[in-house]
């Protein structure tokens, strides 16, 4: 990186995918960017890239987050994005569900993606752009539910998408931006190869609609065309 860094990104889940694509475009871009991880051995493509650190947190690990939180040292954060999910596995329909697999996904889909964004509230409240992204899915919209759907995966996005509004509510006093970006299906593990999107596709679209972002789109859940889906 050359020069002054355009500002700091914080990317949960990015070792692939999305959360991959999402830190190669901002870093490519002139942010400093800060990705993490789950496991540190598995992020070889992290890796190298000009102005990225990489970082270990697993969502679900409250030790794990102190640490990056102490890492900071209180440094701002333009951009958090909680991209960091689970499917939830194959026993996820009516007649075979594994129970304790649900418990473990939403761990990590709600509360792990609300405790990062709470931890590290302060630190966006003291950046320019104090934007807050949760990707969510439309499978987290009850209206569109079809039968022979993932319980475990649509009931965890829906749950985020309701615990992030009334996130995004509470912090549009402190002048953060908190919404909900739909990424569409995208050629990652949980959308599929056959999917129509590429990861980096999604993300050049989506990085369109957070910088864009404004207080009147606090808590609310937007496509990544910039069309809100209703709630």
């Amino acid at each position: 990186m050359t020069g002054a860094p355009r500002g700091r990104v914080l990317v949960t889940g990015s070792s692939r995918g999305i959360g991959l694509e999402l830190v190669q475009q901002y870093a490519r871009d002139g942010y400093e960017v800060i990705a993490t991880c789950r496991e540190l051995s598995g992020a070889t493509a992290l890796h190298g890239i000009d102005g990225v650190t990489v970082s270990r947190l697993d969502v679900t690990s409250e030790p794990d987050l102190a640490q990056v939180v102490s890492d900071l040292q209180g440094a701002p954060i333009d951009i958090l994005i909680g991209n960091a999910a689970v499917f939830g596995g194959t026993r996820s329909r009516f007649g075979d569900v594994d129970w304790a697999e649900w418990r473990a996904t939403f761990d990590v889909n709600v509360l792990g993606a609300i405790r990062v964004a709470t931890a590290l509230v302060p630190n966006v409240a003291a950046s320019d752009q104090r934007k807050i992204v949760f990707l969510s899915s439309r499978a987290g919209l009850p209206r569109e539910a079809t039968a022979n759907r993932s319980y475990i995966y649509g009931s965890t996005k829906a749950a985020l998408n309701a615990a992030a509004r009334c996130l995004a509510l509470d912090l549009a006093g402190m002048g953060v931006i908190a919404a909900l970006l739909n990424p569409g299906h995208v050629q990652t593990r949980i959308g599929g190869m056959n999917a129509p999107m590429t990861p980096a596709e999604s993300v050049t679209k989506m990085r369109a609609v957070i910088a864009v972002l404004t207080a009147d789109d606090a808590g609310k859940f937007l496509h990544f065309d910039g069309t809100e889906l209703r709630l």
